[in-house]
């Protein structure tokens, strides 16, 4: 997947969703199961540094040979209005991914400890995280730049991310109803690599 020469990189601190962590899960039939996160980052967030890196994976493969439309890795939030946590449209998200299982660290009691498995206050939609990554240039199905996934540093915890926002009903009248408690891929785009991921 990635290339051996790929720098390794620390992310900028973002919202997770979607956490696939500790059980690797394929999202199309007949695809290899893999692990993966989302980081969601606003308008306002700098991802400079993280663009750069990417910049510099498609510049290392194709050179001054950079094909007309390559997968951007960073994507709109727009793609994902319909979900909790993506209401800044003008921000971004990444979804870095691995066929590896990364180690998963939090804080506790002054001490950085791994997760070995999943848990409900552990890596969760909600919740402030950084990640360890390699950006990689591909040609096949279409050129683009991806980002392996190595590990995953929660930061902060956060309001959980309840899922889908439920937009679609928004103007649907209900009655009310008795309430009883219960535990409840990418744009396209051309240009010189300094300009590939704006």
């Amino acid at each position: 997947m990635a290339d051996k020469t790929a720098k390794l990189i620390i992310s900028a601190k973002g919202r997770v969703a979607f956490p696939t962590l500790f059980k690797p899960r394929s999202y199309r039939k007949g695809n290899r199961p893999r692990f993966s996160i989302i980081l969601i980052y606003g308008s306002d967030d700098d991802l400079g540094a993280m663009k750069q890196a990417c910049a510099d994976a498609a510049v290392t493969r194709w050179g001054s040979n950079m094909p007309a439309n390559i997968r951007n890795p960073f994507r709109s939030n727009a793609e994902r209005s319909a979900y909790s946590g993506f209401e800044d449209s003008d921000g971004k998200f990444i979804q870095p991914w691995s066929y590896q299982e990364p180690t998963v660290l939090v804080q506790h009691a002054g001490k950085r400890v791994r997760l070995e498995e999943e848990t409900r206050d552990g890596v969760y939609a909600g919740c402030y995280a950084v990640v360890s990554m390699k950006p990689f240039a591909y040609d096949e199905p279409s050129p683009g730049v991806g980002l392996q996934l190595w590990n995953v540093l929660k930061v902060a915890d956060g309001d959980r991310l309840a899922g889908s926002t439920g937009e679609e009903f928004k103007g649907v009248e209900v009655e009310d109803a008795a309430v009883t408690e219960e535990d409840g891929a990418g744009q396209e785009f051309g240009g010189s690599a300094s300009h590939l991921f704006d």
